[in-house]
């Protein structure tokens, strides 16, 4: 899951440095990396919570 986190950043950095240097092509590319690099880790995270309140037999709990 850190590595999730890791290329959301990194793809956030390029978005700042596209800003900074007004480049259109790197904007684009580091503002799909990092949406990429977001919707992977809240769908680590759900994931680990969806099955961390599942029961044994698959069926979810009551609480």
């Amino acid at each position: 899951m850190c590595s999730d986190v890791i290329s959301f950043l990194a793809g956030m950095t390029g978005v700042i440095a596209a800003i900074a240097t007004g480049t259109l092509v790197l904007f684009i590319v580091a503002t799909v990396f990092a949406g990429a690099g977001q919707g992977i880790a809240i769908s680590a995270a759900t994931g680990a919570c969806c099955t961390a309140a599942r029961s044994p037999t698959g069926r979810r709990s009551s609480a």
